[in-house]
């Protein structure tokens, strides 16, 4: 099993380990029983202690709630990162060269993508928040950019944050739907640029800035994961948690702690999945869609552990709480509501339905993976391309679970090369269970070449 806490660019704080070990025999708790508090193997509690890695932000007040240590731990920790430079890189990546030089540019490729005002697709303005602004129109944000790359602390002003705000809603719009690196490089390119201003001398929009930091350093993670860089992917996400922290915003928290789950899972660890979950429940504080959402966040975590009921009751309690959610039309964001937010629900739960199937050869949860999955198939009969070969794939999958071979390898034939041609680690992980279910023991099926393709 994988544990899901990044090694630490930075040593863990002189001291963190041995008092966290001292504070858990104070408080009686042996490594076993705190790490299943926290959702993760002992392994990982034995990892902090030593120095060898560090706990998630996110855990940091659980383990002092846990120990009552009225706090300790997080001013231990906090007080040691304040001292020493707490960016994601390992070098400075601060643009020091004359704009266009050798460094990628967050332009408006597509007008029709690019929003009117914010809020959009989730993301607030860091400065007018839910009540919303306007945004500077596509041909003068790329003017904006310009101005802001060439000269950060000059040039910044209201409405830099609300270009740099509408480049995020688009990129989170469009993460999984390009296979493109240049659009990892120009969203790391604007991170470095914001994190400059944070360092440097004082500025009246840091707060906005913080919140756009934790909402970048959260994308450029997610695109750094699809593009199988899991390990740089952890290192974004956990300064996207403590940048959310320091504005204490819970929407930004509670999607960088969605974003580490989905990682947990590709590394199929279960364990580390519904540690997530569980703090994501924690954050959710009762808003309906996000409760939801950390339910489902569950079901995947408890079905790649192979506990069936855990995984059923947990889809129940999402579709209930995402029922009651729905009546109030001001609950969430707009991605969450109508057909696109129906369609990630049921397509993650028919992914927790066919991993509980696969961890468990129950060919009943399969058929019911399969029933779900066919639904949510429907519900967009036209959707982005690389989400039509992922949802195609996890359907023949689940035929697969459900011993349809036949079936499985005719929905699977016409998206083979299509996902072996895609460079989403999402796509991959979903072709390799597939065909490691489907051409070892069906081998007339003529799927052999594509497991090839895969090593």
């Amino acid at each position: 099993m994988n544990d899901t806490v990044a090694p630490s660019d930075h040593p863990t704080p002189p001291g963190f380990g041995s008092t966290l070990r001292r504070l858990r025999l104070l408080a009686g708790y042996s490594q076993v029983r705190l790490a299943a508090e926290l959702g993760y193997h002992h392994s990982v509690i034995s990892r902090w202690e030593t120095g060898d890695r560090n706990p998630p932000h996110d855990q940091l007040k659980r383990l002092d709630d846990l120990l009552h240590t009225g706090g300790r731990l997080t001013r231990l920790r906090t007080a040691a990162e304040a001292e020493r430079d707490f960016d994601p890189w390992a070098q400075d990546l601060t643009p020091h060269a004359p704009y266009g030089q050798g460094r990628a540019v967050l332009a408006v490729r597509d007008v029709k993508a690019w929003p009117l005002r914010l809020p959009h697709h989730g993301v607030l303005c860091p400065l007018h928040g839910s009540a919303g602004c306007a945004v500077p129109p596509s041909e003068k944000a790329n003017d904006i950019w310009r101005d802001f790359a060439a000269d950060p602390l000059r040039a910044v002003c209201e409405d830099v944050v609300h270009v740099l705000a509408a480049h995020l809603s688009v990129g989170v719009r469009g993460a999984e739907a390009t296979d493109s690196s240049s659009e990892g490089e120009a969203v790391e390119a604007a991170l470095g640029l914001i994190v400059g201003l944070r360092r440097g001398p004082a500025c009246p929009l840091s707060p906005a800035l913080t919140r756009l930091a934790a909402g970048y350093a959260s994308l450029a993670g997610q695109l750094r994961m699809l593009r199988g860089q899991l390990g740089a992917a952890m290192s974004f996400y956990d300064r996207g948690l403590r940048w959310a922290a320091l504005c204490a915003d819970t929407a930004l928290t509670f999607t960088v702690l969605c974003d580490m789950n989905a990682l947990a899972r590709l590394e199929n660890d279960g364990e580390g999945a519904v540690g997530r979950a569980r703090a994501m429940l924690s954050v959710a504080r009762g808003e309906g869609w996000a409760d939801s959402l950390a339910h489902l966040h569950l079901a995947r975590g408890f079905a790649l552990l192979g506990e069936a009921g855990e995984t059923t009751r947990s889809v129940a309690r999402c579709r209930s709480v995402l029922a009651e959610a729905a009546q109030d039309v001001s609950d969430g964001p707009d991605w969450i509501r109508g057909a696109q937010g129906a369609v990630l629900v049921e397509a993650g739960i028919g992914g927790a339905l066919r991993d509980a199937a696969v961890a468990t050869s129950d060919r009943g949860l399969a058929r019911d993976a399969l029933d779900v999955m066919q639904r949510a198939m429907a519900l967009v009969p036209d959707p982005p391309r690389a989400a039509a070969v992922l949802l195609g794939l996890r359907l023949a999958d689940c035929h697969v679970c459900a011993g349809r071979p036949e079936t499985a390898a005719s929905v699977a034939s016409p998206l083979l090369a299509e996902a072996l041609a895609a460079k989403r680690l999402t796509v991959g992980h979903e072709l390799r269970g597939l065909l490691g279910r489907l051409a070892p023991r069906w081998p007339h099926l003529g799927l052999t070449h594509a497991m090839a393709g895969l090593r």
